[in-house]
């Protein structure tokens, strides 16, 4: 053990600044090595001094010397705090990021999310062009739907998809399809006028909502948002869960709609449909 004296300074009062000396014991094994020395202050009592984290090539201290590194990151709307990936070029992974969007940089969907509140299956005549669905955005931001497909399928599974565009404001209705809007099918005012083709079936099926390639949309996947409906499930769509339900409401009369009374969610028909009244829950 080598004891060297050490400069220390100190304040006398409020003006005077002063110089101490005490001693300082540093193991000759690891001499100049921060990690191993002791300090002695004025009372006598030892304490470990804190070692350095060295950074290589950086600092003035020479070689291995230098401030400790420190980590950057964001924070995201859940709290928590991601940090950057060093390999990564900066580049986005995912759908529909940006401003109110509900998925993340990985693609995955946020907890915040669109839900289908209202869909109108079939009419007593032609219902081609006259189908629609409407979403809600239940969450306290905009919602960017480019990241969101809906599909729909039949007694035999999902066969139509459809790319969503556009952003719904917090709190706000968004209805899908159309083009057609007459009394038949409640005067829809439609936010994408797009003929869902092929048509949703009258009698029974699903209309979900999926953050997936539209190729890969099957009864297999799980969505984030659905509606079943019909006598049975037999094509064994999935609900929200991942579980295989009983149709959540059964076949709809013609031209009522498929409605949902709660987040929960709970439906009912509607009669009349209500596309231009958005629900709050």
């Amino acid at each position: 053990m080598l004891t060297l004296p050490c400069m220390r300074w100190m304040r006398l009062g409020t003006i005077a600044l002063g110089i101490a000396t005490t001693a300082c014991n540093l193991d000759a094994s690891g001499f100049g090595s921060a990690g191993n020395a002791s300090v002695a202050d004025a009372s006598g009592t030892t304490s470990a001094a804190p070692a350095s984290t060295s950074t290589t090539g950086r600092g003035s201290g020479g070689a291995g010397s230098g401030p400790a590194p420190t980590t950057s990151g964001t924070t995201d709307p859940r709290g928590t705090t991601s940090t950057p990936d060093p390999d990564s070029s900066g580049g986005s992974t995912g759908r529909g990021e940006g401003t109110g969007s509900s998925s993340d940089s990985s693609g995955e969907p946020r907890d915040c999310i669109p839900i289908i509140v209202e869909a109108l299956t079939g009419l007593s005549g032609n219902d081609d062009e006259r189908e629609w669905v409407v979403l809600l955005n239940p969450c306290p931001d905009p919602v960017d739907l480019d990241a969101f497909i809906l599909a729909w399928g039949d007694e035999r599974g999902y066969d139509g998809t459809l790319d969503l565009v556009g952003t719904v404001p917090s709190g706000q209705c968004w209805v899908v399809g159309g083009p057609a809007s007459d009394p038949s099918n409640a005067d829809p005012v439609y936010d994408q006028a797009v003929n869902l083709n092929p048509n949703l079936d009258s009698g029974q099926g699903a209309v979900g909502l999926f953050t997936l390639n539209p190729m890969d949309i099957d009864v297999s996947e799980v969505p984030l948002d659905v509606v079943i409906y019909g006598s049975t499930n037999a094509p064994g769509y999935r609900d929200s869960t991942g579980a295989i339900v009983d149709p959540m409401l059964g076949n709809p009369p013609d031209n009522d709609s498929l409605r949902r009374t709660s987040a929960a969610p709970t439906w009912m028909f509607g009669d009349p449909p209500t596309p231009n009244v958005c629900p709050s829950f």
